[in-house]
């Protein structure tokens, strides 16, 4: 058996690959192995070798080959041992981090003789239905506000989204969820400007990051809200940097921190501008200001210029 899966949503990738494991792993117990191929790494023949000794000694192996479209060397090299990949008795799935061009050979000849699931980013209404199937995993309803609350706070990152869904539903014990309790329990999303603004406060250009604080103020967004995005960015730059600091690669960190890739990214590059400590720093102010707000003794109409000004 022949499986191509692909596509821009990496989450939902996953997840069908997770569930084919397990429903193999059901079906055949003791007798079947997950074998998992980096194509980047990998050569043809080893992938080859672990098919023929499978067959050989009659056991039941699932063999995934991880983005084997991103190497020219891998693609050529499976073309041409096509035939032999046809007539396998293993159930081989070629796993691909965004979308494939469908004229490449390759992916014709997974078409023809396998299958093929194209896994693209949600957006309105098929996003919100997502949240809302999600949800049904953990037994619960929500309505459309906390669909679309939730969906305006977390974006379309569905590794977020699964992870907000789950802290959310141990927060209801079965009682219903209200647009509320997603305010109060979702950081937002981190848009582009914020990453402008903590981009001007590394480079110490207080000016620029009064400026853009002012333009969020302008759209309407009151401070306590623009602190929040800020201090979810700013734990993001902690992690980042601390784990960046031990010598973790840019795929470990993503996996680790489970961030999109996107805010790791970006995170990663601002973190240079910054010490371990001058972020513990940056991250208490915010705590510190957050909670002057919620308490009343601090003025919203200072909240911002203080957090850049230390005053």
């Amino acid at each position: 058996m022949l499986l191509l899966l692909h596509g821009e949503e990496p989450f939902l990738r996953a997840r069908k690959l997770q569930d084919i494991k397990e429903r193999y792993r059901t079906m055949h117990a003791q007798k079947f192995y997950v074998r998992v191929f980096d194509c980047a790494q990998a050569g043809t023949q080893e992938v080859l070798q672990e098919i023929r000794g499978a067959s050989l000694f009659q056991e039941k192996k699932l063999i995934v080959l991880d983005n084997p479209f991103s190497s020219q060397d891998a693609t050529r090299e499976l073309v041409e041992c096509k035939d032999e990949l046809a007539r396998t008795s293993q159930i081989l799935v070629f796993s691909q981090e965004g979308s494939v061009d469908e004229k490449n050979p390759l992916f014709l000849f997974l078409k023809e003789h396998g299958k093929a699931q194209k896994f693209s980013l949600l957006s309105g209404g098929r996003l919100q239905s997502w949240i809302s199937q999600e949800f049904l995993r953990y037994g619960i309803k929500i309505s459309i506000e906390v669909q679309e609350a939730l969906a305006e706070a977390a974006g379309n990152d569905l590794w977020r989204l699964s992870n907000e869904i789950a802290k959310l539903a141990a927060y209801s014990k079965g009682a219903a969820l209200t647009k509320h309790d997603v305010e109060e329990l979702v950081e937002p999303i981190v848009e582009p400007e914020i990453f402008a603004t903590i981009d001007a406060i590394a480079a110490r250009n207080t000016k620029q990051a009064l400026a853009l604080l002012a333009e969020h103020e302008k759209h309407g967004d009151p401070p306590l809200r623009i602190l929040s995005t800020i201090g979810f960015q700013f734990r993001a730059l902690l992690a980042v940097k601390e784990m960046a600091d031990m010598r973790l690669s840019y795929n470990d960190i993503v996996r680790k921190t489970k961030l999109h890739p996107f805010v790791v990214t970006k995170a990663w590059e601002a973190s240079k501008n910054f010490s371990l400590g001058e972020l513990k720093k940056w991250f208490r102010r915010i705590f510190d200001i957050e909670l002057g707000l919620k308490t009343g003794s601090m003025e919203s109409s200072r909240a911002l210029s203080w957090f850049v000004l230390g005053k």
